[in-house]
């Protein structure tokens, strides 16, 4: 696709390869800064061309990305409008993976539980309107590791 980039002009699938570009070489040889510098050229090619089918898929990998470079709140945001993006063009997909990376990074932050619950619970709702099934089971495994830290012994 960067190829085709080159050869042939910016598209929205452009924005999206680099964006996800940046994700490859972060996991694969470690280059963070340079992933998260794809993943907000990314992003401001959606926004400067108007490419509203591929901003929500392109702003879920710099939620990805942002992870190794910039605080958790970033990563929160991006999944936050991630999911606005997906939800205003119909793309169910993009948005529930939004809201099970909110979820997490709001764990890893260190959110309130009872505040953590209660998301966990509206993306349950939505999720499984969605019929999603395989994000619907990494939310339920996150609200059981939310109760256990509530609850570490299991008394009622």
């Amino acid at each position: 696709m960067l190829h085709l980039t080159l050869d042939h002009g910016v598209t929205g699938a452009s924005a999206f390869a680099i964006s996800w570009y940046g994700v490859l070489i972060g996991d694969r040889y470690g280059e963070y800064k340079l992933g998260f510098r794809c993943g907000i050229l990314a992003r401001e090619l959606v926004n400067q061309h108007d490419f509203t089918q591929y901003r929500a898929r392109t702003l879920i990998s710099l939620d990805r990305l942002s992870i190794w470079t910039q605080p958790i709140s970033f990563a929160i945001d991006c999944a936050k409008a991630t999911f606005a993006a997906a939800v205003a063009i119909g793309d169910r997909t993009t948005a529930c993976f939004a809201l099970r990376h909110q979820i997490m990074n709001c764990l890893a932050r260190g959110d309130h539980l009872d505040a953590i619950l209660t998301s966990i619970e509206r993306a349950l709702a939505f999720v499984r309107k969605a019929r999603f099934k395989d994000v619907e089971n990494v939310l339920i495994m996150q609200r059981c590791y939310v109760n256990t830290l509530r609850n570490p012994t299991g008394d009622p």
